[in-house]
């Protein structure tokens, strides 16, 4: 079986944002942004988690956001607590995204989630953890 490439969710991402997608659907471009922001978050901690997984690390199913996010907070290693802290912003943004009807969403907001997550995963390649 193949493992699934859970960066291209920052590929759909990029796709929801950009202005020629959104200028298709005007009335529901806010909807668009939300779901970029989501879609980043998840392609950053499916990308993580399984690589955290392949090097031995398990995490509990129902508690697996929290518990990866807190492995890279509680390390010494500045770039390793680093990637925590910005997995975990994006994690909060994510939750607001898909569950806060008054949270305004814009397209910078959502294009700076997705580039957030590209960096996270650049930072955590020259770690060499992978």
């Amino acid at each position: 079986m193949t493992e699934y490439n859970w960066l291209l969710f920052l590929d759909l991402a990029d796709l929801l944002v950009s202005s020629s997608f959104s200028s298709q659907i005007p009335s529901g471009s806010e909807t668009l942004y939300r779901t970029a922001i989501s879609r980043s978050y998840y392609g950053v901690f499916g990308k993580l988690r399984d690589e955290m997984e392949k090097n031995g690390h398990h995490f509990t199913h129902s508690k697996v956001h929290q518990q990866l996010i807190d492995w890279f907070l509680n390390q010494s290693d500045k770039q390793l607590s680093y990637i925590g802290k910005e997995l975990n912003r994006l994690r909060h943004e994510r939750n607001l995204a898909d569950y806060d009807s008054k949270y305004i969403v814009t397209q910078l907001s959502a294009k700076k989630s997705i580039e957030r997550a590209r960096l996270l995963i650049t930072n955590f390649k020259q770690i060499k953890l992978i």
